[in-house]
């Protein structure tokens, strides 16, 4: 125990010089500062001991964390100049760095340190963290979808996001969900090209007479003409959504001509889809998946001939079954 003791004294004298600001700005009272002492002193202890888990040590953090946006907060009241929140951020690193070194296991770990360190805008951080924990974990679906929403959120890179799916269909060939995932992502850029191709008049037919009241159709239908924004059906929470493709350009993409592009016409969905057919997930309930997840992006020009893509060869595979399976209705 007493080496316990001398570790969590060697934590704590870190935080000193923290504390020490705490009471020359008066952010917190002498007893304040006090109780923080005393309640760093338990969790350091208590992630300290053998038998500690992940879960002492996300606590811990999350504890820091409100102690942080509590200082935030205070220095914003009483007006409070030259308090960073370097020393806060650093703490809360320090304390996720110690919980992933000795709970290398525990996935939900990694993803809350993620999140913490792209919430703190540390970007470098961030990168570092993620390789670590892919390279630990290359299994675990949630990597890689996280791995991609963040190309798309924090870089706007479409290209990136596409390598993390893909090195994550290799690892991850028993989940279904993240081959449907990947899936979607490439149908969300097929909306948003189909979108910019109407906003930039590529696809309008001079042939026919244009709606008198343009932009009252636009947001009736979910659009508006003055955004490049998309207006999808959400599934779930943990999943591709088409606002992270808010940033992506696609200008270039878009001024291609469709008949000459097999890109533009569904060629990435359908050739993952031929290839999540070959894995051992694969089943009528997937197929199912993948229909559905099509059928939401009315949007994309495409669109029917995907549909009956799926359709076809679910139909085709079932045959050669025996029709053990229905196929997609």
């Amino acid at each position: 125990m007493s080496g316990a003791n001398d570790k969590a004294r060697f934590y704590l004298e870190q935080g000193v010089p923290q504390l020490q600001e705490f009471e020359q700005k008066k952010i917190f009272t002498k007893d304040e500062i006090k109780t923080l002492v005393k309640k760093r002193s338990d969790f350091e202890h208590r992630v300290l001991v053998r038998g500690s888990q992940a879960i002492d040590f996300a606590r811990y953090a999350a504890w820091e964390m409100s102690l942080e946006h509590l200082r935030q907060k205070r220095c914003k009241r009483m007006r409070i100049k030259g308090s960073s929140s370097h020393a806060g951020q650093a703490r809360v690193f320090g304390i996720f760095d110690r919980g992933v070194k000795k709970h290398p296991g525990d996935v939900a770990l990694w993803m809350s340190y993620l999140e913490y360190a792209r919430q703190a805008k540390a970007t470098k951080k961030f990168k570092t963290v993620l390789t670590a924990a892919i390279r630990l974990h290359p299994t675990k679906p949630e990597l890689w979808l996280y791995a991609a929403k963040w190309a798309l959120e924090l870089d706007a890179d479409m290209n990136e996001a596409r390598s993390y799916m893909q090195r994550g269909t290799r690892f991850c060939i028993r989940s279904k969900d993240l081959w449907i995932e990947y899936a979607k992502l490439e149908m969300i850029y097929l909306a948003k090209i189909a979108i910019r191709r109407g906003i930039l008049g590529l696809d309008i037919d001079r042939t026919i007479e244009a709606p008198k009241d343009i932009e009252e159709t636009a947001e009736e239908s979910g659009f508006t003409t003055s955004q490049d924004m998309i207006a999808i059906p959400d599934f779930k929470d943990n999943t591709m959504q088409p606002s992270l493709m808010a940033r992506v350009g696609v200008d270039s993409e878009a001024a291609k001509d469709p008949m000459t592009t097999p890109a533009l016409n569904g060629a990435i969905p359908l050739a993952i889809f031929d290839v999540a057919k070959k894995q051992p997930f694969f089943s009528s309930v997937a197929a199912e998946g993948f229909f559905d997840m099509f059928a939401a992006f009315t949007q994309v020009k495409c669109l029917s001939k995907i549909l009956q893509h799926v359709l076809d060869k679910e139909t085709e595979r079932n045959i050669k079954s025996g029709g053990s399976e229905g196929a997609c209705e």
